[in-house]
């Protein structure tokens, strides 16, 4: 299991909470916020929820298939080979998500519209 072999360290740690409090402090000072995370660990999944407690959140997982994440991984230059898979099996354990949507199969736009759609209902 990845998170086994990934420790963050103290000053890590106080580096997400603060993180996750500023993202927070937008959103309660009226700024619409998007934001893409690939949370690891209970504690990370925790922290955001602390931080943004009060906050209206919506939390939208974006699945994709591991294979086809791989070859996206292979194709940027900004990646570690190996990454996709080895976060794939723990990036949605921890998480309780409002709506899922899948990169393998839908478009960025056919997944913006869905997203919308269910932010209105």
């Amino acid at each position: 299991m990845l998170e086994a072999l990934l420790e963050v360290g103290v000053v890590g740690r106080r580096l997400l909470a603060g993180y996750h409090r500023s993202i927070a402090a937008l959103a309660r000072a009226g700024v619409d916020v998007i934001v893409e995370e690939v949370m690891i660990s209970a504690d990370e999944w925790e922290d955001w929820r602390q931080a943004l407690g009060d906050v209206d959140v919506r939390w939208i997982a974006v699945r994709c298939d591991t294979e086809i994440v791989e070859r996206r991984e292979s194709q940027r230059r900004d990646r570690y080979p190996g990454l996709a898979r080895g976060t794939s099996s723990v990036v949605h354990l921890y998480a309780t998500y409002d709506l899922e949507v899948d990169s393998s199969r839908s478009s960025p736009e056919e997944m913006a519209q869905e997203i919308v759609a269910a932010m209105d209902r």
